[in-house]
């Protein structure tokens, strides 16, 4: 893969833990220090607290997410501002860097954005690393519309048992492809019903593709990259009947430049084998 920097895309990595970083868990501060290790003459960026100050103190750049709603929501808020921006790498603070980005990332940004594609059948793309050129109108025409979103339904607390039972029955009637998905962006489900689903971000980036002829054209240009590879270390981790050499062994036949882990750090874990020692061994090199 090319090792040669593309001017279009700056060498900043972006991340976020609601929490300083000396605080957060192990597991968060292991990723993190993966990204500064194999990118050196990258920046790497660790944001924390309010995702609308933190954008600030980033970029210069205010913008208007809300408080009101889960932080994971408020991340995928502040994900889009810093890429429409300034640009560069998103990462989730659960991503496992195990390739450098200059080996692989100026090979996908060809289009001016990239992400993951296909974690699942009701979802075009992985939203935990996005990779952006400055000004994308695609990020910024997504971000905008999403914000709106946000900013102009105004949704009571989900966990009642009544708005349980409503999503409940919707995941199982629309969360089957990205078309039916959405429908939890129409007007009834919005503004009667008063739900949302845990995966909105990404319905509502389905359906802004569908309706954007200039997003669309540069999702479609975009180079084909499955999620699934990105994903086997976690799903491998959870069946602790595996042992590490068996993991090892999968992981050989399915390499990926990054790894999407989960805040769930037992799953890493094994009798005596403390989770760095854990993925190390089983990613054959010292990564962590």
């Amino acid at each position: 893969m090319s090792n040669t920097a593309c001017p279009a895309i700056p060498k900043i990595i972006w991340m976020y833990w609601h929490e300083p970083l000396e605080k957060a868990p192990a597991l968060i501060q292991l990723c993190h220090a993966s990204w500064i290790r194999h990118n050196k003459d990258w920046r790497t960026v660790m944001l924390h607290g309010d995702p609308s100050q933190a954008c600030l103190s980033a970029t210069g750049v205010y913008h208007n997410i809300p408080t009101n709603i889960p932080l994971c929501h408020q991340s995928d808020l502040l994900r889009c501002a810093l890429l429409a921006d300034a640009g560069g790498v998103w990462v989730d603070a659960t991503c496992l860097c195990v390739t450098p980005l200059n080996n692989w990332v100026f090979d996908v940004i060809s289009s001016g954005f990239f992400a993951f594609r296909d974690p699942g059948p009701d979802r075009l793309i992985s939203n935990w690393l996005l990779a952006s050129v400055p000004g994308c109108s695609l990020v910024r025409s997504f971000y905008m519309e999403h914000e709106r979103y946000w900013n102009e339904n105004q949704f009571p607390d989900q966990n009642t048992k009544v708005r349980l039972n409503i999503r409940s029955k919707l995941n199982t009637i629309l969360n089957r492809n990205p078309t039916l998905a959405f429908f939890w962006l129409y007007w009834p489900v919005r503004r009667i019903l008063r739900v949302y689903p845990y995966y909105i971000f990404h319905y509502h980036f389905a359906m802004h593709i569908a309706k954007n002829k200039s997003s669309h054209s540069i999702f479609e240009a975009m180079p084909y990259h499955s999620a699934d590879a990105p994903h086997i270390l976690q799903m491998l981790a959870r069946h602790q009947d595996l042992s590490m050499t068996e993991i090892k062994s999968i992981l050989l036949s399915s390499s990926s430049p990054v790894y999407k882990l989960t805040w769930k750090e037992e799953i890493f874990q094994r009798e005596g084998v403390d989770m760095e020692t854990f993925l190390n061994n089983v990613l054959g090199t010292t990564h962590c």
